[in-house]
Parts: structure tokens; C-alpha cells; sequence
């Protein structure tokens, strides 16, 4: 019991007062006979403006067959009738069942999307995560992409996403801020535009030029710092940039220009991610589908270093590392965060080599519960404590706090302090040059600490006397007291494993990794 109550007061006190405002006020709103249901209420008319849309991003195939899904790596087809709630592959699955997507796959004929259309239409009575507000600004979006390209003219449709629009509108995600309220934004923008709402479409462009401007770091990043949310919202502020190919928009072109920096700041030269926080493949489109699209749209990416998001990059002709020198964030909501301060990710001769563990679920089980640990990652920490204090799938209670110590050109250090008192601290450096990539970890605790070491499923693994030794790299490990390699799971996507290999490193007060390229 009173662990539990620990657990909700450190994770209470970082929120906003406005969170805690709109989660009460919503959850009062939501019990009283007042509240308002927007697909009953008389409908305040507006027409389609006239748009010519760019083509935008095709969405991945997940409309495999009539009345077919696949979503998450799960497909669900459908007998007699979609169930539009359907909840036996867990809420995400339903949320992605209702937000549409498949309208925007290449292979999606008209006639065919216009039923998908009517049939949810036809279920507005019984919808129920469908009507939630992220689910709506995702869907809104997706349905007007879809009008606009079949030129469709169907006043069922243009009303139901006009009650879309303003059930949206009564229902922003205030309560939980970062992406989720973004989305909101970029849905009110593109829609109130697009439906002629101009209260609406005011308000959404206020909302999305003050959440771009506390959300976006000066070097580009999403302040939630994973690579694959960094897609999808660069993906709909493009969107929203060719809703609005009519509207002076040049504040939110640049936006678009230091978030597409960033993005390939950070990709790899094989086009891939690094997949930390919450990130794992087949989800968002690709850094280079991205970047034509943006080019097609006028934007540019700009020429910016990596800076506040505190990822860094070193790379020669013969590797690439990402390192996360940074802490969890934003404060108020570090849902989608690890404990993966001061891991890494390591590509060699364009293939991964040392990788993170990724993300296969939201589910609060202990995969995902495995996954947000230290465990997962390859950094270090005591071997009694986890840096931050995680629970649940999306929470966190004490945080460790992180600050770089100095940086140049081939090296960075800093420094880990754990909440568990100034003697659980950590220093790690990272220091590169043409072949080699060195480590050095400093604890001043006295406890065992234990480093993870995580390979790709392609890397063959020998143990030796001074350390492991592949095909492609020899690592040294220097001061190290035991050292193991062990089978693990690594994800290839949601509701995926592929069985790989880590390294488990034993140490105390320092350990030495040296990090050697073989050229071959």
C-alpha cells in the first residue's frame, strides 16, 4: 500500500494543474446529464473548400481482404458485419481499427472505401473508443485525405465528419498534453479549414502553433524523443501543410524543416531508425518517404546539429552510433520513455550491430514491463535499482536526473544521478575515432552494478578471454568482475520477438568497454 502511494505521488507531482483540471472536469462533465453527445445535436452546416491536395504518404497495407484487418502484426477478418469495437487484440488494435489508415493504402478502389465509410456511419450509436478524441483527429484526417482524392460528394459523410469535428472540439486532450493534444491540433486545423468552421480552424491553428513551439526542441526533435512518433507527426504536420498550400503557413514550413532535420540527423545510412523509447518498425513511414514528400510540399530540411534533444550521432565510413545522453520527458507526461539513459545504438558497415530491444506492446504485462526496464537497454545500473521508477505501461515515479559534462567533435560525457540518494551516480564516456569506440562507466556506489550489450538476431557471438569477438567487431572489456553471453528477444515489430544474444556485464566502480571495427 505504501509503495503504491509512493508510486502516485512522485508520478502525480509533475504533472500540469491544468492535466489534473481537465481530467477532473472531464471526468465530472462526462457523469452529468449535461453532457453534450455531438452525433445527436442539431448539425451546423458548412461545405467542403475547395482543395488540390500533393499526394500524401500511402498508408501501409492493412486492409488485407474484404472486411479484413491486419493491424499490429494481428488480422481480424470480419464475418456478417464489422464490429468496430472489437477488443479481443487489446484497445490499440481497436483504436488502429478506427482510425482509418487503410482508406489511404495504395490499393484502396472508391467504391470499396465508400462502403468502410456508410458501414461506421451506420454503427455511430454504438461506436465507443471510436468517439475518443485521439481516435477522432486521426480518423478526421484520414477521411478528408480520402474525400479530396476521389473528389467524393456525399452530404452522409461530410456530416459525419462535421459531428467528428465538433465532438473533437468539445473533447481536447488536455488532460495528457503532448502528442495526444498535437494530434487534436493538427485534426481542428485541417478540418475546421477544410469544413469551413473558421472558429474552429482559428482555434486549431492557434492550438498547433503554441504546441509545435513547446513540443519541438531547437534542433528538431519531439520533445518525447522517439524517432517513430518524430515520423508520424513530421508525416501530419506535412499533411496539414498541403491542407493549407493556400494559407501563408511559412512558420509551420519551418517547423517542418528542423523536425525533417533532425530525423535524418538521426537515421541510420541503411534508412532505418534507431528504435528507443517507444519506437519499433512498421509503424510510421520511412525518413525518405518523408523527405520526398516534404520536398514535393517546398520544405527543405535544415541544417542543424543534434542539440536539446540530447542524442548524439558518430559515424565514419565504417560505422554509426546514436547515443541517448539525456533523461526521461517531457516531465509531465514521460509516457513513452525508458529507462535507456546513456544506451546506444551501433550500425557497422551499414548493418545493425549492437541494437535496442524495441517495443512490441503497450500492454501493462511484463513484456512491456521488460521492455521501458534498464534491462533492455544497453547502458548500466545498479544491479538493485532501476534508474527511474517505472510502472504501469506509461508511468513513471522518481526519475534519475542526467546533465552533459562536456562534449567535443569525438567525445561526450556525462553524468546519471539515480533517485536513490548522490551515491548512486553514473558517468559514462563515449569516445570515438576512426576504428574504435571506447566506453568508460564510473559509479561511485559501492554496490554491483551490472552493463547490457544488446546484437542483432544476424550477429554471431564468440566469448573470449579479453571479451566478445564477431565477424565484424572484437570488444574489450576492461575491470569487468563476470561477463556473460545470454540468448534474449528482441522485437521486429508490434506483437513480434526474434530470438538474439547480449552480453551481461558484472562490474564495480568502473568498467572499460573498447569497441573494435575489423576491417576486413
Amino acid at each position: 500500500m505504501l509503495k503504491k502511494v509512493s508510486l502516485l505521488y512522485y508520478t502525480l507531482r509533475h504533472l500540469k494543474i491544468k492535466q489534473i483540471t481537465y481530467r477532473l472536469y472531464y471526468f465530472a462533465r462526462n457523469k452529468s446529464k449535461f453532457q453534450k453527445d455531438h452525433y445527436k445535436l442539431p448539425l451546423q452546416q458548412g461545405e467542403l473548400k475547395a482543395i488540390r491536395l500533393s499526394p500524401p504518404i500511402d498508408k501501409p497495407l492493412s486492409y488485407t481482404a474484404p472486411h479484413t484487418f491486419r493491424f499490429l502484426n494481428l488480422e481480424k477478418a470480419f464475418e456478417g458485419g464489422i464490429d468496430w469495437n472489437y477488443s479481443q487484440y487489446g484497445k490499440l488494435w481497436t483504436y488502429n481499427l478506427n482510425y482509418f489508415d487503410f482508406l489511404n493504402q495504395s490499393n484502396m478502389a472508391r467504391e470499396e472505401g465508400l462502403g468502410l465509410l456508410h458501414d461506421y456511419i451506420a454503427s455511430k450509436a454504438v461506436l465507443l473508443d471510436g468517439k475518443e478524441a485521439y481516435a477522432t483527429s486521426l480518423r478526421l484526417v484520414n477521411w478528408l485525405k480520402f474525400v479530396y482524392k476521389h473528389d467524393v460528394n456525399d452530404q452522409k459523410i461530410q456530416d459525419f465528419m462535421l459531428r467528428d469535428l465538433q465532438n473533437l472540439n468539445a473533447n481536447l486532450e488536455y488532460h495528457l498534453l503532448t502528442n495526444h493534444l498535437l494530434e487534436n491540433a493538427f485534426a481542428l486545423t485541417i478540418g475546421g479549414y477544410s469544413l469551413n468552421q473558421e472558429k474552429i480552424f482559428e482555434k486549431g491553428l492557434g492550438l498547433l502553433i503554441e504546441q509545435l513551439d513547446e513540443q519541438i526542441c531547437k534542433d528538431g526533435a519531439h520533445y518525447e524523443k522517439s524517432p517513430m512518433y518524430q515520423q508520424i507527426l513530421l508525416d501530419r504536420l506535412l499533411d496539414t501543410l498541403n491542407f493549407l498550400s493556400d494559407y501563408e503557413h511559412s512558420w509551420l514550413s519551418d517547423k517542418a524543416s528542423k523536425m525533417l532535420s533532425w530525423l535524418s540527423n538521426i537515421t541510420f545510412f541503411d534508412g532505418s531508425i534507431p528504435y528507443v523509447n517507444d519506437s519499433t518498425p512498421g509503424i510510421a513511414p520511412s525518413t525518405l518517404q518523408l523527405s520526398k514528400y516534404a520536398g514535393s510540399l517546398g520544405v527543405v530540411a535544415e541544417k542543424t546539429k543534434l542539440g536539446n534533444s540530447f542524442y548524439r550521432k558518430f559515424s565514419n565510413g565504417s560505422y554509426e552510433m546514436v547515443a541517448d545522453c539525456g533523461g526521461v520527458g517531457p516531465d509531465y507526461q514521460p509516457g513513452h520513455s525508458h529507462n535507456d539513459a546513456g544506451s546506444f545504438v551501433l550500425h557497422v558497415k551499414n548493418k545493425p550491430f549492437i541494437v535496442d530491444t524495441g517495443t512490441s506492446t503497450y500492454k501493462n504485462n511484463v513484456r512491456r514491463a521488460y521492455e521501458r526496464s534498464v534491462k533492455a537497454h544497453n547502458t548500466t545500473h545498479p544491479i538493485n535499482y532501476e534508474p527511474s521508477e517505472l510502472w504501469g505501461s506509461f508511468r513513471i515515479a522518481r526519475r534519475e536526473f542526467v546533465e552533459i559534462v562536456k562534449e567535443s567533435a569525438d567525445s561526450i560525457e556525462f553524468k546519471r544521478i539515480l533517485p536513490y540518494g548522490r551515491q548512486y551516480s553514473f558517468t559514462r564516456t563515449f569516445r570515438v575515432d576512426k576504428d574504435t569506440i571506447s566506453i568508460c562507466d564510473r559509479t561511485k556506489t559501492k554496490d554491483e552494478c551490472k552493463a547490457y550489450l544488446h546484437f542483432s538476431s544476424q550477429i554471431d557471438l564468440t566469448k573470449t578471454d579479453y571479451g566478445i569477438s564477431s565477424s565484424e567487431v572484437d570488444i574489450y572489456l576492461s575491470n569487468a568482475s563476470h561477463f556473460n553471453v545470454e540468448a534474449c528477444e528482441i522485437v521486429n515489430g508490434f506483437n513480434q520477438l526474434q530470438t538474439s544474444k547480449k552480453v551481461v556485464i558484472t562490474f564495480f566502480e568502473q568498467l572499460n568497454i573498447s569497441i573494435k571495427i575489423n576491417h576486413v
